[in-house]
């Protein structure tokens, strides 16, 4: 079971009117405003079984239980970066004309 996840993109705009059929808008968006990391798997399998013994699964991981190599497949924890981290805050500034 995966820890509960938190996310805040909040978004504003401010229109501003040029002519009857012209209007400026003006936007700043945020995303992960909270700046918090949302695991998307876990690795549940610290330890094999083979031939009776419990042997530690250390394929992939360094000796500070970090990978070495990133994985993929739902159930690994050390996907790529880009698929697995949602990023840190980002702030975002933007104008539209619209008409």
């Amino acid at each position: 079971m995966l820890p509960n996840t938190w996310s805040l993109d909040p978004r504003f705009t401010k229109n501003f009117n040029l002519t009857e059929r012209a209007k400026l808008q003006l936007l700043v968006e945020a995303f992960n405003i909270f700046n918090h990391f949302n695991p998307q798997a876990v690795k549940n399998t610290e330890f094999a079984l083979i031939s009776g013994q419990l042997v530690p699964q250390t394929s992939g991981i360094n000796a500070f239980g970090l990978p070495t190599n990133p994985g993929s497949g739902s159930n690994y924890p050390f996907a790529s970066p880009s698929q697995n981290l949602n990023g840190a805050r980002i702030f975002q500034l933007g104008a539209k004309i619209v008409f």
